[in-house]
């Protein structure tokens, strides 16, 4: 896997180096993670995939975390099960694949695992017992399944009452006893392979049993889960998730603001978190026939999808306390909005046109006979209500105004609608400078490959800084296309208030400067500049190897710089670092997460990979840089990356 990554990097590394580019709850969508422990540089040789939830797949993923040789997490969003399952050998997950071979069923994944890291006991006996005492954990695991997937509300109801009388209580009370016996641990007294299957499924044991205080009963059972989630590399891989900000709700719409940013906005003002995940408008037929209705936005929670942009926005109103106090309250709400919902619906009929001249007919026709109306009846709605959609007060009519308000201007060909109508800002401003609702709108986007390069130093500084972001990271087979989207036709990219930059130097600098890493005075931000600077000459000195298309005249250049060019520039670095104790100035600098965070392409372009030996200085700077708490946590969260 590291070669075709490698490969990978040599397909990009000449954009890296003469355009500063490099290679999906706002952080990274968690279906696709790598976790890592240690140093290695490798990517995972296990590659785990099954729902994004814990289910029957979370005592694996807690194995190959306690084993600690990294893994792949591939979580397959339930929308895109149907398509993934004729893959799969059994038409089921979970599944693991190493050496070029794929395996399923959860307990044999998790037996081979227990086997692999010394954890099956030390005879076929000590075996038997764990199998015993698992197969028990199992049975009620599918006793509890047989229930709870039960489809007809009526029959699932006889089903939970016979269960709870005849067959939960004897389950649960051997498996208490069982582990009591041997002192928090499904077996042998001891830390084996059946007590990560048991913590990894317990909290979907109480959702099956519809309990979910079991533990208040049966303290033994925490204590086994305490057991697992206490050790440091299975604590790694739980603090890790929690750091990519699993959530209870998935939402689906396009990279725009249209119909779905009012929902966006009504999550954010939950703060339950949320997966915000963005179709792009070339995967849209593809992923057209996944949804309810053959249109988004979308709404995925509890194992259930929802649809139509009112009615979820309705939904999460009533959930916050944002549906008014009474029906007459919800009523004025729901015209209120219908009016909204009206002036958008006439004006897309124009927007959509196709035919020009009919297009241009159409909106002569509105804005003479149907918009001026709508507008001034909606204009003294929100003065009366003081700023607001209805009741005079805050509710979910605001943010579907708030958060269409720039999809109207631009349907409306208006984009200065709120001179016109001050009111309009009123209503926009009391919902964006909610607290969580303004840290929601200015988190940072940032676009890269799934590599270091010129995108890391980006990373490590909005990690340090804490404010979130989210890290869109595009695919090396969607770079053509994507390409047309940017700036400048490069990456990295950032975004926010609206508005996309360019050039690595440029936003680290603006990222330095925003935490204090850019000095205390023109003298130190002109040496921090100066550094950057050198960095940057000897990427573009690299650049005439890598982009050199003749192998025989690239491994001629490449001999010639590692002999004349590249020893002098090390040198260099090599005396900064060393006269600034470890840093580019003698302080911490935007220019140490320039350098650290580029270290190891650096490493990869001189085709040194054990650079930071011969330069122990250098490897200073990213250990002071990776040692930052809020750094390592993100790093941790990451793992290997493509290249």
């Amino acid at each position: 896997m590291f070669e075709a990554a490698l490969s990978a990097y040599h397909g990009y590394v000449s954009s890296v180096l003469n355009y500063g580019v490099c290679g999906a709850t706002r952080l990274m969508p968690i279906e696709f993670l790598n976790f890592k422990n240690g140093a290695s540089e490798n990517m995972p040789k296990y590659v785990f995939t099954y729902f994004n939830g814990k289910g029957v797949g979370e005592p694996s993923r807690l194995l190959l975390a306690f084993g600690g040789e990294g893994f792949e997490d591939h979580r397959v969003a339930e929308i895109d099960w149907p398509n993934y399952k004729p893959k799969t050998p059994f038409g089921q997950m979970p599944l693991i694949k190493f050496d070029g071979k794929t395996y399923a069923q959860s307990l044999s994944i998790a037996r081979y695992l227990g086997k692999k890291y010394g954890l099956a006991g030390d005879s076929i006996e000590d075996a038997l017992e764990i199998d015993q005492n698992v197969d028990l954990i199992n049975d009620l695991r599918s006793r509890g399944a047989i229930a709870y997937y039960e489809e007809d509300e009526a029959v699932k109801k006889t089903k939970y009452a016979e269960y709870n009388k005849n067959d939960f209580p004897n389950l649960l009370k051997n498996l208490n006893d069982i582990i009591i016996k041997n002192n928090g641990h499904i077996a042998l007294g001891k830390l084996t392979w059946g007590d990560f299957v048991f913590a990894g499924m317990f909290d979907y044991i109480k959702d099956l049993l519809v309990v979910p205080d079991l533990e208040k009963k049966y303290p033994a059972f925490q204590k086994v889960v305490d057991n697992v989630y206490s050790i440091p590399k299975v604590k790694a891989y739980a603090d890790a998730l929690s750091f990519k900000n699993m959530s209870k709700y998935v939402f689906y719409y396009f990279d725009g603001k249209g119909l779905g940013e009012p929902v966006r906005l009504l999550l954010a003002y939950g703060d339950e978190g949320f997966k915000d995940h963005r179709v792009a408008f070339k995967d849209w037929p593809a992923f057209k026939p996944n949804t309810p209705f053959g249109q988004m936005p979308l709404l995925e929670f509890d194992g259930k999808k929802y649809a139509q942009s009112l009615s979820i926005a309705r939904y999460l109103g009533k959930k916050y306390g944002l549906a008014g106090d009474s029906l007459e309250d919800a009523l004025e709400i729901d015209q209120n909005v219908d009016l909204i919902n009206d002036l958008r619906a006439k004006a897309a009929i124009a927007s959509y046109e196709k035919d020009e001249a009919v297009k241009e007919k159409k909106y002569a026709e509105f804005n003479k006979d149907v918009f001026p109306a709508m507008l001034e009846n909606l204009n003294k709605i929100i003065t009366k209500n003081n700023g607001h959609v209805a009741l005079g007060k805050l509710t979910w009519g605001d943010f579907v105004f708030a958060g269409m308000f720039d999809y109207l201007k631009h349907l409306l060909v208006v984009p200065d609608l709120e001179k016109k109508y001050p009111a309009f800002q009123k209503v926009v401003d009391n919902v964006y400078s909610i607290p969580k609702v303004k840290t929601y709108a200015d988190a940072y986007v940032v676009h890269y490959f799934n590599g270091k390069g010129l995108g890391e130093p980006i990373r490590l500084l909005l990690a340090y800084g804490d404010e979130g972001f989210e890290d869109h990271r595009v695919a090396g087979k969607d770079w053509a296309e994507y390409k047309k989207t940017t700036l400048f036709g490069q990456l990295p990219m950032i975004e926010f208030d609206g508005k996309r930059y360019a050039q690595a130097t440029s936003i680290c600098r603006y990222l330095g400067k925003k935490y204090g890493l850019a000095g205390d005075t023109p003298e130190e931000a002109l040496e921090i500049d100066q550094f950057v600077d050198l960095l940057n000459d000897f990427r573009m000195k690299a650049a005439t190897v890598v982009y050199e298309k003749d192998e025989k005249i690239k491994e001629q250049k490449f001999e010639e710089y590692s002999k004349n060019v590249f020893p002098e520039y090390l040198d260099r670095f090599n005396t900064i670092i060393e006269k600034n104790n470890g840093y580019a100035i003698g302080k911490l600098s935007w220019a140490d997460f320039y350098f650290a965070g580029f270290f190891d392409s650096l490493k990869t372009i001189l085709r040194i990979p054990d650079l930071g030996n011969r330069f122990p200085v250098f490897q200073k700077v990213v250990d002071h840089v990776y040692s930052i708490p809020k750094v390592k946590a993100y790093a941790d969260a990451v793992g290997p990356t493509e290249f």
